[in-house]
């Protein structure tokens, strides 16, 4: 019995494998629906695998594809970078092997970031750059983040101009970074 399942769960992982390498296939040669459905159906019997979220992420990331979403792109890599961790040494020799190193998933993520940091400097407000900080706590951007979430918010308070508006700054963001010395003149007074 035991000999049985151990079967089918080497069965089933090959079978995942070979899942992702067709839908990565599919996917370059741009046909991301099929590559897509394909993905679902092997993530939902596998939901272990790293290789099926790499690929996921990578479909999500392709801005080609009309549901392209980079926050479903960022769930995907973590969630491959988590069941990564998890691997024996026969699946990451495999991985490594096929292109799904550790080392690649990191650069995947970065690239995630990287893109989503793009989005949110667009927008440019205080509350869009604390969500960033919050879920990409690794980032390479995260001290451009809380810079610029901090510039916003203390323009926030200028533009409010009141002692209120400056204590609550303070108190939010304590070690806000100076700009021209105004955090430091402003700490003086309230400290």
């Amino acid at each position: 019995m035991r000999t049985l399942f151990i079967g089918v769960c080497i069965l089933i992982s090959f079978s995942s494998w070979s899942q992702a390498k067709r839908a990565l296939s599919l996917i370059e040669k741009e046909k991301y629906e099929m590559g897509f459905e394909i993905l679902q159906n092997a993530l939902t019997k596998d939901s272990l695998s790293a290789d099926i979220p790499f690929v996921l992420s990578t479909l999500y990331l392709n801005e080609q594809w009309d549901k392209v979403n980079f926050d479903s792109s960022y769930y995907f890599a973590l969630l491959a970078l988590n069941n990564y961790d998890q691997l024996d040494e026969k699946q990451l020799d495999k991985h490594i092997k096929d292109g799904f190193s550790k080392s690649n998933l990191l650069s995947l993520k970065k690239d995630i970031d990287k893109k989503i940091f793009e989005i949110v400097k667009t927008k440019g407000n205080e509350q869009d750059y604390q969500q960033f900080i919050s879920l990409h706590p690794n980032a390479l951007e995260l001290d451009s983040a809380i810079y610029l979430r901090n510039e916003q918010a203390f323009i926030k308070a200028s533009k409010a101009n009141t002692l209120n508006s400056y204590k609550l700054f303070i108190d939010k963001y304590p070690n806000a970074n100076d700009w021209e010395g105004q955090i430091a003149d402003i700490k003086k007074f309230y400290i």
